[in-house]
């Protein structure tokens, strides 16, 4: 099976310890551990008989990094029952493209469990493995919680696992404690977690915290999501992975509860820590009692608008109290609600007091809360747009919507108008008048009733000019004047825009005509007598709009009369 694990004789990476003979190993990985302190309720390992004989125990799932000379951490994971000390592991995952996939075999040199992407193999057979500083708990399983750290050479074609690290196991009791984490540091702040180099010398594993990590990892802290009870009678054990360190002034184990009690153990003496070797240390945890002297808020006064949220910060004294918590409450909740972090919620506009009161001795803090309404206007003017005739009339309709707490009204109002340019529009209450021919903007101004500030709305308006003509000709009336005489026309043209006439002679302008040029003829205003008879002098106008005007007046062409003073007629010539 390709990625299964089958172990052959290989390369060494660094100095080893002999392990005998070579054998050909079968397709299984069995993991020999060295001698330990025997625990049947581990998961890592166990007793198998009363000789004192020790075995990695494997359950599906657990994962283990294998180096090869070229460095690269591949993972492999256990695919056989639990609690077996042997079995298959396959590939996890693909390698990189510049790396060809290949069974496990000459060449590799270490393995380490668990797997974890940050361990690491170098050319000079320097490994790299992890001391987490946090910790994992599982109860009653020595070994697991830990992430043993287990550094394996080939031999016979196995893995002969040891271990670089020493393991801490910690025993509490307590009555009426919980444990909500538990710290480990040096009191000289030794480096304690991190990643360590492991070397073999003499076939022996050696740990040394690379300089980049001395500066970090003085703690290790195991924590729990959910507090761990502790029983007054029985203890409860914890385990630690360290790493085999000498702590030069000793050590200190501190516990902390949920509501922040802290207890201290502390050894104030040398100790050193060795590799594959089990350490216990009891503790009866005793919180001694600390009673809240005061709680305070951020804010004694606080304004907020319907909707809006804020969270309060309440401050309970002294830190170090053992309970620290609190209780919210609203004097009114149909005004501010607050929840149990201290966020308060604007409901309706009011008053209302947060009170903040400690569950240990009932101390208070308040803060008073003002609510307002959220409210917005907006304003619509209709017709937007709109044309009118001069001197015709154009009537608006406002409407005020309100939006108070999102929840929106319309109502129609009394505005003022206002027009942006009176000579071509005005307004008289809600309705606006054409003056005269162009474009005014009609503004709608409100303040609603409680606000400060009023609220517009425009409208456009276009006003057209109105203009009718009038043509005359002076004289209207019929009139006389006898052949070879004339008669001199005016033509009056009267133009009325918006009601206001204005009057210009256009006879010059005009087309003149006469119904019967034989009798009488006409220029340019002018007409003369030809023969007896009447005729209708005519006068056609253009407007400069293209509008076309008519005006006429009957003419009568006479011989000349016999009377006394009048000249002498002119006899018809006889042919």
């Amino acid at each position: 099976m390709l990625g299964l694990l089958s172990v052959v004789a290989m390369a060494s990476c660094d100095k080893r310890e002999d392990s005998g003979p070579k054998t050909t190993p079968d397709s299984s990985f069995r993991g020999m551990i060295e001698e330990i302190v025997p625990d049947v309720s581990s998961k890592a390992f166990a007793t198998v008989d009363d000789n004192s004989v020790y075995h990695l125990f494997w359950n599906r799932g657990d994962r283990v990094s294998i180096f090869y000379t070229r460095t690269y951490n591949r993972q492999y994971e256990f695919l056989d029952r639990d609690g077996t000390t042997a079995g298959e592991f396959e590939r996890v995952g693909t390698d990189p493209a510049h790396i060809t996939e290949q069974d496990i075999e000459t060449g590799f040199d270490y393995a380490i469990y668990p797997y974890d992407r940050d361990n690491a193999c170098s050319t000079t057979g320097k490994l790299t493995v992890v001391i987490p500083e946090r910790q994992e708990f599982y109860n009653d399983k020595r070994g697991v919680g830990v992430r043993p750290l287990m550094v394996a050479q080939s031999a016979t074609g196995d893995f002969f696992f040891m271990h670089a690290g020493a393991y801490l196991g910690i025993m509490l009791k307590g009555d009426g404690v919980a444990v909500k984490s538990i710290t480990f540091q040096g009191k000289n702040s030794e480096i304690i977690a991190g990643y360590p180099e492991i070397t073999f010398v003499d076939g022996e594993p050696t740990m040394r915290f690379k300089e980049e990590d001395l500066d970090n990892g003085d703690t290790i802290t195991m924590e729990f999501d959910t507090p761990v009870e502790l029983d007054a009678d029985t203890e409860k054990l914890f385990w630690l992975n360290l790493p085999a360190i000498t702590l030069e002034n000793g050590f200190n184990i501190t516990v902390k509860t949920p509501s922040g009690g802290s207890y201290t153990r502390e050894i104030a003496r040398s100790f050193t820590f060795k590799r594959k070797t089990f350490y216990k240390i009891s503790a009866e945890v005793v919180i001694e009692s600390t009673p809240v002297s005061s709680v305070s808020l951020d804010k004694e006064e606080l304004t907020l608008n319907v909707g809006e949220e804020k969270t309060l910060v309440a401050t309970v004294l002294p830190e170090d109290a053992d309970d620290r918590s609190v209780t919210w409450s609203s004097s009114d909740g149909n005004v501010a609600t607050v929840d149990t972090d201290g966020k308060v919620t604007a409901v309706a506009a009011g008053t209302a007091d947060i009170t903040v009161t400690t569950n240990d001795g009932s101390k208070t803090a308040v803060c008073a809360v003002t609510v307002n309404d959220v409210i917005s206007y907006s304003m619509t003017i209709t017709p937007a747009e709109a044309e009118i005739n001069a001197l015709d009339q154009q009537d608006y309709t406002v409407t005020l919507t309100t939006v108070k707490n999102g929840v929106s009204t319309d109502s129609q109002v009394e505005a003022t108008l206002t027009s942006s340019d009176t000579d071509v529009a005005t307004v008289s209450g809600l309705t606006a008048t054409g003056v005269k021919g162009g474009t005014a903007t009609i503004t709608a101004s409100y303040t609603p009733e409680g606000s400060s500030e009023a609220v517009t709305a425009e409208a456009s308006l276009t006003v057209k000019d109105v203009i009718s003509y009038s043509l005359s000709i002076d004289p209207e009336e019929a009139s006389e004047i006898i052949i070879g005489s004339t008669r001199e026309y005016i033509l009056t043209l009267t133009t009325t825009t918006n009601g206001v006439d204005a009057t210009s002679v256009v006879t010059a302008d005009a087309t003149w005509s006469s119904s019967e040029d034989t009798v009488a003829t006409v220029s340019a205003g002018t007409a003369t007598g030809v023969k007896e008879g009447t005729v209708t002098i005519t006068a056609t106008y253009t407007t400069t709009d293209s509008q076309e005007l008519t005006a006429s007046a009957e003419l009568t062409v006479n011989k000349k009369p016999n009377q006394a003073g009048d000249p002498t007629p002119i006899e018809d010539d006889v042919f």
